[in-house]
C-alpha cells in the first residue's frame, strides 16, 4: 500500500515546484530577489511581542482564550508543533478557521473545475512516485473525475498495483492591488481503470466528450481512469465576504 507520508511530502514538493515554474516564488540570485519580490498581501511580520507557546500536536485546535496574533502567522512560529503525514499545517488551518458547509465547498470546487482541466496526478509504486499532467473532467452527479489515458502508460501500471492517488489543480494571478492570489483543489482518493470492453466505458466516454476521436477508436487505445476523491482540500486566497478560512476541506459522505 501507499506510504501516505511519502506521498504527502511528494505533493508538497510538487506544489513548491509548480510555484517556482509559475513565477510565484522567485528563483535566482539574491540580487534578482531584491529587484522583483512577491506581495503576499500581509503587512511585514515581526517577532516583536511574541511569546513562545507550549508544544502542540498537529491536530490540536486553538483555545478560546488564545492571545491575538498577526495575520498570516502560523502555529509553528511560536509553538513547537509535531506534524506528520496526515496532521499538517494546512489541516491545522482548517481546524482553526471558520468553515463553509460541505455543499458550499462543493459548489466552489465545481466552479473551479469547469469542463476538462489539467491536474497533476500523482501515483506511487514501491516508494517510487510519478506525477503526470492529465485532463480531468468532473462528473457532478457521481462526484468523480474522469480521465482518458493511453493504454500501456507508466501511470496505468502504477494504478493497477496501487489505486491510491493524489492530484492537484493550481492557478495563480496578480490582483489589481498588485498582491498575488492563489486558488487550488488538491484531492486524495482512489482510481479505477475501466477498459474499452467494460460496459461502463461508453457512458464515461460520453461524459468526458473528447474531441477528434470516436468511441470505437477510443475503446481500442484508451483506458478510462475513474478517480473517486475521498476528500478535496480547496484553497482560495481571494478575500471573501463570509470571513472563512483560506482552506476548506470537502469530504465524501458515502
Amino acid at each position: 500500500m501507499i506510504n501516505k507520508k511519502s506521498l504527502f511530502e511528494t505533493i508538497a514538493a510538487l506544489t513548491i515546484g509548480a510555484l517556482l515554474c509559475a513565477g510565484s516564488l522567485q528563483a535566482g540570485s539574491h540580487e534578482e530577489e531584491q529587484q522583483e519580490g512577491v506581495d503576499f498581501g500581509f503587512e511585514p511580520m515581526t517577532m516583536e511581542g511574541i511569546v513562545a507557546g507550549p508544544p502542540l500536536k498537529g491536530d490540536e485546535v486553538k483555545s478560546a482564550n488564545h492571545p491575538p496574533y498577526q495575520q498570516g502567522m502560523t502555529c509553528g512560529e511560536c509553538h513547537e508543533v509535531s506534524y506528520d503525514g496526515m496532521t499538517s499545517a494546512t489541516r491545522q488551518s482548517v481546524n482553526n478557521s471558520p468553515s463553509l458547509s460541505q455543499d458550499e465547498i462543493w459548489d466552489r470546487i465545481v466552479a473551479f473545475v469547469p469542463g476538462a482541466q489539467t491536474f497533476a496526478l500523482a501515483t506511487v509504486v514501491d516508494d517510487e512516485p510519478l506525477a503526470t499532467p492529465v485532463d480531468m473532467v468532473l462528473d457532478q452527479d457521481e462526484k468523480v473525475f474522469i480521465v482518458l489515458s493511453e493504454t500501456g502508460t507508466e501511470k496505468l501500471g502504477h494504478l493497477r498495483d496501487n489505486p491510491s492517488i493524489s492530484a492537484v489543480r493550481y492557478i495563480s494571478w496578480k490582483a489589481d492591488s498588485g498582491q498575488m492570489r492563489w486558488r487550488s483543489a488538491q484531492l486524495r482518493g482512489t482510481a479505477e481503470l475501466i477498459e474499452g470492453t467494460d460496459p461502463r466505458y461508453a457512458g464515461y466516454f460520453q461524459k468526458y466528450n473528447p474531441v477528434g476521436i470516436t468511441l470505437e477508436r477510443s475503446a481500442l487505445r484508451l483506458n478510462v481512469i475513474k478517480v473517486t476523491p475521498q476528500e478535496i482540500m480547496y484553497m482560495d486566497t481571494e478575500p471573501n465576504a463570509e470571513g472563512v478560512g483560506v482552506y476548506q476541506l470537502w469530504r465524501r459522505a458515502d
